[in-house]
C-alpha cells in the first residue's frame, strides 16, 4: 500500500511547477487564497424521489359482514390513539352472532352442571364410567363452541369487555363500536353516516406512526456504489438527514438504464408522504471541497495552485464529485495548504512561461 501511495505522489509531482510571485504582484493581480475544507461526506448523485409510506404502516378497518354506519367518532386527518373509538355500525348479522354466542354460553354453563353431577355419580359408582367419559366429551364440545363464538365476536371487532358482557350477562347490543388497534392518523374515510358498507370493504384507513421511505431511480453507475444497509446522507432543499439503503432493485430499467433504490427516513424529518422532489445523495467518503473557479485545465489534468513561501505551486488533483459551484477532490497532502481561488489564469500563464 505504501508503494502505491509513493508511486501516486511521484506521478503527481511530475505535474508540479513552482511559480515565483512577489507580494506586490499578488496585490496587483488581486490573487486571493483560501484554506480548503475537508469533509467526511461527498455528494455522488442527484435523483428525483418520492416519499412513500411503507405498506405495513397502513391499517385498513373492515368487517366480514355488511353493516350500516350509525355514527362516526373521527374525522378525516384526525390523530387517533390505540383504543380510540372510530365508528359505530349496526347489522342483522351482528345481532345474530350475539344471540348465537349467548346460546353457546348458556349451553356451556348447563353442560358444566350436568358434567359435575355425572362425575360425582361416577365417583360413587352409581352410573357407568362410560357415561362420565361421554359427559366430558360433551363438555369439551360445548366449550369449543363457546370459544368459537367468542372468536367470531372478536373478528367482528368486539372488545374483550364487550364479549364478556354478551356471554356472561346475556346482553344484546344493537350497535357495535369499532376501536383503533394502532396509533396514527386517519388518511381515508370511505363512508358516511347512514351508508351501507359491503363485507370486507374498507371503512377507514389509518397511517400508523413510524419511519417512512424515500424511493428514487439512480443511474447504474451510481447504484453500483451503494450497498444494502449502507448509511448515507440525503439532502432535500437545504436540509440534510441521515438515511440508510433499504433495497436496491435487482434489475435495470431498460428504458433509461436506471435502478430503483429505497432509502429509510426517520419520522422526525417532517417529510410528508406523497412529496415528489429532487434530492442529493451523499456517501460517507472523505474529500476536499473547493470552488470550481480555483481549478484550471492543463492538458488532461486538473490543477490548482497552492501557496508556497516564494509564490505558488501547481498541483494536479482528482475530481471525485461536484455540486453547484464546488468540486470535491480526492484528499492529498498538498491541499492542506491555502489555494489560489481567483486569477488562476494569470498563474497558469506564468507556469506555461516557466515551462517554455
Amino acid at each position: 500500500m505504501k508503494k502505491v501511495i509513493l508511486l501516486i505522489s511521484t506521478v503527481l509531482s511530475l505535474y508540479a511547477s513552482d511559480i515565483i510571485v512577489s507580494a506586490a504582484q499578488e496585490r496587483d493581480w488581486h490573487i486571493q487564497t483560501q484554506e480548503l475544507n475537508s469533509t467526511t461526506i461527498t455528494p455522488k448523485a442527484t435523483l428525483y424521489v418520492e416519499v412513500v409510506t411503507p405498506p405495513k404502516q397502513l391499517k385498513t378497518l373492515s368487517l366480514p359482514i355488511e353493516v350500516t354506519i350509525s355514527d362516526l367518532h373521527v374525522n378525516l386527518y384526525d390523530h387517533v390513539k390505540q383504543g380510540d373509538a372510530l365508528v359505530s355500525v349496526s347489522s342483522v348479522s351482528w345481532i345474530k352472532i350475539q344471540k348465537d354466542a349467548i346460546a353457546s354460553s348458556i349451553d356451556y354453563t348447563h353442560t358444566i352442571g350436568v358434567n359435575e353431577r355425572k362425575q360425582m355419580l361416577c365417583h360413587e359408582q352409581i352410573i357407568a364410567k362410560k357415561e362420565c367419559i361421554a359427559s366430558k366429551a360433551t363438555l369439551q364440545e360445548a366449550q369449543n363452541r363457546l370459544k368459537a363464538a367468542k372468536e367470531l365476536l372478536h373478528a367482528y371487532g368486539a372488545s374483550d369487555t364487550l364479549i364478556a358482557s354478551i356471554t356472561k350477562r346475556y346482553k344484546v347490543y344493537p350497535t357495535l363500536t369499532l376501536h383503533s388497534r394502532v396509533s396514527g392518523r386517519i388518511i381515508a374515510l370511505h363512508t358516511d353516516i347512514g351508508s351501507s358498507i359491503e363485507a370486507f370493504r374498507p371503512i377507514a384507513t389509518i397511517q400508523q406512526e413510524g419511519d417512512l421511505w424515500i424511493e428514487g431511480a439512480l443511474s447504474t453507475q451510481h447504484a453500483a456504489l451503494l450497498k444494502q444497509d449502507e448509511a448515507v446522507i440525503l439532502q432535500i432543499g437545504t436540509k440534510k438527514f441521515s438515511s440508510r439503503v433499504l433495497n436496491i432493485a435487482p434489475y435495470i430499467n431498460t428504458k433509461n438504464q436506471t435502478q430503483n433504490v429505497r432509502f429509510s427516513i426517520a419520522k422526525g424529518t417532517n417529510l410528508l408522504p406523497g412529496l415528489r422532489t429532487s434530492a442529493i445523495l451523499y456517501l460517507h467518503v472523505n474529500s476536499v471541497k473547493i470552488p470550481k473557479k480555483a481549478l484550471i485545465k492543463d492538458g488532461k489534468n486538473n490543477i490548482v495552485f497552492v501557496k508556497t513561501t516564494q509564490g505558488y505551486r501547481s498541483v494536479a488533483v482528482t475530481i471525485v464529485s461536484q455540486e453547484g459551484e464546488h468540486y470535491y477532490l480526492k484528499p492529498q497532502s498538498e491541499l492542506e495548504r491555502p489555494v489560489a481561488v481567483n486569477s488562476v489564469l494569470i498563474l497558469k500563464n506564468m507556469m506555461d512561461g516557466n515551462n517554455e
